[in-house]
């Protein structure tokens, strides 16, 4: 039924509002319950379709194969979401994973663990400067992590020598990454725990709650006292430190590190973030949101693969993925003109 109600204003002239187009608490709840289930619900059709074309599919190997491929798409999407929530982009992820590869083949094979752990931890800190020149220089967050990939790229290439760098004794350091436990690769495990953690700090911690609040409203969160800077430093230092996480995963799998060995997996990174349900305006979504974005976009890649579609066809998917995922989840009432 619809509720019109009548008030008088100054003049005498009635001015009569149709309350049923305004939203209610319970549509609202109800339609951020529906933009939570379909990314599950497009989870489990890829699936079904791919078993029926390939049966084997659902095998222990090959499940165990899709969450080795799964783990550096999972931890760098995991790492970008807080970025997301913000209404931020960081487009340097997959250029600091290469470099954070090559830097782990120059350290390990001399400090072992202590390497990797340098390694992360550097890229951490870079992650938090580009953070810091963003918030500070009121930068863009699209131009300033373009400029950010540029210097990674380059300095990889620079370190490298432009040619791939075998780990040698510094394999033993990050081996275990490729192993198992109870069936389920370590470095998807590790995924997994990177989800819990996370999803606590953003749910439990004042700075999760500051995070949501700027991403959902910028301007009135500043108003009520929330400082972006430190909030936006600390989310592009946790996208830092998963690049470089991820990095370990791909160098304990091959055993050798190159200046373009991740570059590659931004966009399926982004995919995965803005497919699992993360608005990219801000302030709507989370990593558990994520982890089902990132078993997506693996099964589409197996799927496609075992369809007899080409690969190279795979970043034309992510790309329209993309766009589609852009176009469902943004509030466009934040936007007052969209360039």
């Amino acid at each position: 039924m619809t509720d019109i109600s009548t008030a008088e204003v100054p003049g005498g002239t009635a001015l009569t509002t149709d309350t049923s187009v305004v939203p209610t608490a319970r549509s609202l709840a109800r339609r951020r319950r529906l933009s939570a289930l379909i990314p599950v619900i497009t989870l489990i059709v890829l699936l079904a379709i791919v078993s029926i074309a390939q049966p084997s599919f659902l095998g222990i190997g090959a499940l165990q194969g899709q969450l080795v491929q799964a783990a550096p798409i999972l931890v760098l999407a995991v790492g970008l979401t807080p970025v997301i929530l913000l209404g931020c982009i960081d487009l340097s992820i997959g250029a600091l994973a290469s470099l954070s590869a090559v830097l782990l083949a120059i350290f390990t094979p001399g400090l072992g663990m202590v390497g990797v752990v340098i390694v992360i931890a550097a890229a951490a800190a870079t992650g938090a400067l580009v953070g810091f020149v963003q918030s500070f220089a009121q930068i863009p967050s699209f131009v300033v992590t373009l400029g950010a990939l540029g210097v990674y790229s380059g300095l990889a290439l620079v370190l490298s020598g432009a040619t791939s760098k075998p780990l040698g004794a510094g394999a033993a350091s990050i081996a275990w990454l490729g192993g198992t436990v109870a069936l389920i690769p370590v470095s998807f495990l590790i995924g997994i725990v990177l989800i819990f953690v996370l999803g606590w700090a953003l749910h439990a911690t004042t700075w999760g709650r500051r995070l949501y609040a700027l991403g959902a409203g910028e301007p009135a969160s500043i108003m009520s006292g929330i400082s972006p800077r430190r909030v936006r430093v600390a989310a592009f230092a946790v996208s830092g430190g998963s690049a470089a996480l991820a990095a370990c995963f791909l160098v304990a799998r091959t055993s050798y590190a190159s200046p373009t060995m991740a570059d590659a997996y931004l966009l399926p990174a982004l995919a995965a973030v803005l497919v699992g349900g993360t608005a990219i305006s801000g302030g709507v979504g989370s990593v558990w949101r994520t982890l089902c974005g990132a078993l997506i976009i693996v099964v589409l890649q197996a799927g496609l693969v075992v369809m007899g579609f080409d690969p190279v066809v795979l970043n034309l998917a992510f790309g329209v993925l993309v766009v589609v995922a852009v176009a469902v989840t943004t509030d466009r009432r934040k936007l007052s003109v969209i360039k």
